[in-house]
This record gives structure tokens, C-alpha cells and sequence, in this order.
């Protein structure tokens, strides 16, 4: 790889969308590996989360992926929660 070249690594989230986000700006030397459960700093809570090397601003490998047990649990909550939200009065009440 040449010298001129960008190369950043990143934390990225699991959005309920199945799309991935950089919760803040996270920037990971990449040097501490995989998180552990306990990890703190890291994992904020219930998701999925990946470390990825960007370069030039393009993604160019996902390095780790890391998933907590209770993840699929909280994405399903996530995904009624935003349904329930879209729905008018009256779909909400006949939910219910």
C-alpha cells in the first residue's frame, strides 16, 4: 500500500435496519482486538458490532464482528417499536 493512501479503522453499530453506524467518532487503532462482555467502553449495550479498515475512505475489510446474547432480542423490540410508531390511531388501537 503507498504512503499517500488513507487508512482508518472504526467501530460500527448494527441499526435495527440491518445497516451498520458509527455511533460517535469512534476512531479504534485496531490494536485491542475483539471486545470482550465486559468491555464497557465498547459495547453499549445490546447489538451487534463490527471493526472495519476504511481506505481512502472506502471500506476494505471487516476485521472482527462481535454480536452480545441478547442482541436478536433487542432488535426485534426495536423493529416493533418502530412499526408501532408508524402506525395512525386508528391501526394502533386495532393493534391493540
Amino acid at each position: 500500500m503507498s504512503d499517500d493512501r488513507s487508512v482508518q479503522y472504526e467501530v460500527q453499530l448494527m441499526t435495527p435496519e440491518d445497516g451498520w453506524t458509527r455511533p460517535q467518532p469512534f476512531h479504534w487503532d485496531g490494536k485491542y482486538g475483539k471486545p470482550d462482555p465486559d468491555d464497557g467502553y465498547l459495547l453499549t449495550g445490546p447489538s451487534r458490532y463490527r471493526e472495519i479498515r476504511r481506505v481512502d475512505d472506502r471500506i476494505d475489510e471487516v476485521i472482527w464482528t462481535y454480536e452480545t446474547p441478547d442482541a436478536d432480542a433487542h432488535y426485534q423490540a426495536e423493529r416493533k417499536r418502530e412499526k408501532l410508531s408508524e402506525l395512525s390511531l386508528y391501526e394502533l388501537r386495532t393493534e391493540l
